[in-house]
C-alpha cells in the first residue's frame, strides 16, 4: 500500500540535501539550478494534492520550507546570470607534500566556517569529496571547532597503581544508577518484582 505522507517526507529530505548541494556547488550554473527549482515546485504540488494526509502544522512547515528553497534557488540562479565580478570561489585545493601518497587537501577557511554552521563534517565530506575526518581535522586546525575531551585519561594513584578512566561524550541513555539497574535486572531474571 502506498503511503503518500511517508513518500513526501522521504522525498523532502532527499530534495533538501540536493538543494543544499546545488546552492553550494552549482553557482553560475543557472540551468541546473532551474531544474532543481522545478523539482522543489513539483514536490510542493504533490504535497498540495495530498493535503488531507498531513497534519496542518506539518503541511505549513513543509510549504514554508519548500518556498524558501525556491527563493534561494531563484536568487542564486539570478546571480548566475549576472556576469561574474570576481574569480570563482575555490573551496578545495590539493597541496603536494613531496612524499609518497595522496596530496594534502586544503579547504577554504571561510567556506568551511559557514558550511559547518549548516551541516556537519559527514554531510560536507560528500560536497567537497574528501573524508569527514579530513573536514573535521581542518576545522580543528583552523580553530573553527574545539577538540572534545579526551576519551581516556591515565591517573596515578597514591599507592603507585595506574588507573585509566574512560569518559563518554554522549548523553546517558538512562538516569538509573548502577545499583538500580542491577536491581531491575535481577528482578526481571526472577520474574518477581
Amino acid at each position: 500500500m502506498v503511503d503518500p505522507l511517508n513518500n513526501i517526507q522521504a522525498a523532502y529530505h532527499a530534495l533538501q540535501d540536493h538543494v543544499v548541494t546545488a546552492l553550494l556547488t552549482q553557482i553560475r550554473d543557472a540551468p541546473h539550478l532551474k531544474i532543481t527549482s522545478y523539482q522543489v515546485t513539483a514536490l510542493s504540488v504533490a504535497a498540495e494534492q495530498h493535503l488531507a494526509v498531513f497534519p496542518a502544522a506539518e503541511y505549513h512547515i513543509l510549504q514554508t520550507s519548500l518556498s524558501a528553497m525556491v527563493q534561494d534557488l531563484d536568487f542564486t540562479c539570478h546571480q548566475s546570470s549576472d556576469p561574474p565580478d570576481a574569480s570563482p570561489l575555490i573551496i578545495l585545493h590539493h597541496v603536494s607534500t613531496n612524499s609518497t601518497g595522496h596530496p594534502q587537501v586544503k579547504i577554504d577557511p571561510t567556506f568551511l566556517s559557514h558550511a559547518l554552521e549548516l551541516r556537519g563534517p559527514t554531510s560536507l565530506s560528500k560536497i567537497v569529496k574528501c573524508s569527514s575526518r579530513t573536514v573535521h581535522h581542518h576545522a580543528l586546525e583552523l580553530g573553527i571547532v574545539q577538540p572534545g575531551p579526551p576519551v581516556c585519561s591515565t591517573i596515578m594513584q597514591s599507592n603507585g597503581a595506574i588507573t585509566q578512566i574512560h569518559t563518554l561524550s554522549s548523553i546517558p541513555v538512562s538516569n538509573m544508577t548502577d545499583a538500580e539497574l542491577d536491581s531491575r535486572v535481577n528482578c526481571t531474571r526472577r520474574s518477581v518484582c
